[in-house]
């Protein structure tokens, strides 16, 4: 894998924001290891590393024309993954809150 120097990078997310997919796909071989990997050490799952990383680039084709190229583009990207990671969290802790609420509620119904 080849790293690019902040100047190469800014082109690329120059050339990104004019919809270049080339551009794209070099960003997206330079990072998607790296942010599968960021991913992974939090969720434990690969499959699910790898939905992280489908969905960061999404965000990103979809935002592209707004991409700032003087910005860190490796910061953006590993924001919005830590983002993605932390709402995946919240879901599931709610879906385990209503899954016990829900069993605890069936068990005192049974009671009665």
């Amino acid at each position: 894998m080849k790293s690019y120097s902040l100047e190469d990078e800014a082109g690329l997310v120059k050339r990104l924001s004019k919809g270049n997919l080339l551009a794209f796909n070099t960003l997206f071989r330079e990072y998607s290891g790296r942010l599968f990997r960021f991913a992974n050490g939090y969720l434990k799952s690969e499959a699910e590393s790898e939905e992280v990383v489908q969905e960061v680039f999404t965000i990103i084709w979809e935002k592209r024309e707004s991409l700032d190229p003087d910005l860190s583009f490796k910061s953006y990207i590993f924001t919005i993954s830590f983002n993605i990671i932390r709402k995946h969290f919240r879901k599931n802790k709610n879906i385990s809150k209503y899954l016990n609420e829900k069993v605890n509620n069936d068990l005192d119904n049974r009671t009665l």
